[in-house]
């Protein structure tokens, strides 16, 4: 299986995110590090590890952190494969417990995980936290019922957890007209096709601070993010957008409609 890490000037925390892949208890995988030009102390990061299940990739130009996510997609060539945000950590049976769980549950194509969030120290602020807004075990999600949730709320699937099935990721890949929320767009397409299986218990760390992508949208406070209004619109957009252009594989389009409509009043 391949992790990859996008980074771009996060030498401060991508020796962490690094050293969680490694450090993980299954260990027949392939780290993929795409450097998008970054001007700090990133090459010297990486060059402290010697691991050579390691490939480091440094871009001569920004090419935008979509493309680099995209970039690294496109490349994947095992069965499953994770995209871990450069400030974030992995915790040591993530992956161990995620690829059991898509090789027991084959019409799965992603399973992601609780998490603890914790400031940008490290420390843990909000422990076994999930973002699905009502699981409390692990659970089997259809993609009917993973679609209709989502109508209801944002997005319920923390990437850095997310085992994904190559064979479910759309050919479009990150869509960029549908910034910011790029992959709640994907993972509903996804789920015309798959289910969704998440874990209850948090393996991994998401990581709360003011010069996030996160942060960019919104508001920043201890224990988490606060949407700000074109974000809320955006979402609302992305949703529609997929209703529409995916009305003839939905069931009960318009009643979705209304939940949008309704999630973007809460």
């Amino acid at each position: 299986m391949t992790v990859g890490i996008p980074t771009r000037n996060r030498a401060r925390w991508l020796g962490e995110a690094i050293e969680s892949v490694l450090a993980q208890t299954y260990a027949d995988l392939h780290l993929v590090i795409s450097d998008n030009a970054s001007t700090d102390e990133t090459p010297a990061v990486v060059a402290a590890f010697s691991d050579q299940r390691l490939t480091y990739e440094r871009l001569p130009h920004d090419v935008g952190m979509i493309e680099n996510y995209n970039r690294l997609f496109r490349r994947i060539r095992t069965d499953y494969s994770l995209m871990l945000p450069d400030d974030d950590r992995l915790y040591p049976e993530l992956l161990e417990r995620t690829v059991a769980t898509l090789d027991a549950h084959p019409s799965a194509g992603v399973v992601h995980c609780a998490f603890d969030q914790t400031d940008r120290s490290g420390n843990v602020v909000a422990p076994a936290n999930n973002w699905t807004y009502g699981l409390t075990k692990d659970t089997l999600e259809s993609g009917a019922r993973f679609i209709r949730e989502s109508m209801k709320y944002s997005c319920r699937i923390c990437a850095s957890t997310a085992l994904v099935r190559t064979a479910a990721v759309p050919p479009e890949l990150y869509r960029p007209s549908t910034f910011p929320p790029v992959d709640f767009d994907m993972w509903l397409r996804m789920a015309l096709d798959w289910d969704f299986a998440f874990i209850a218990r948090p393996l991994g760390a998401y990581r709360i601070h003011g010069s996030s992508h996160s942060a960019a949208q919104g508001d920043t406070f201890e224990l988490g993010y606060k949407p700000g209004l074109a974000l809320i619109e955006k979402l609302l957009e992305v949703k529609l957008r997929f209703l529409e252009e995916h009305r003839d594989r939905v069931v009960t389009p318009d009643e979705l409609r209304g939940l949008a409509y309704r999630g973007r009043r809460r």
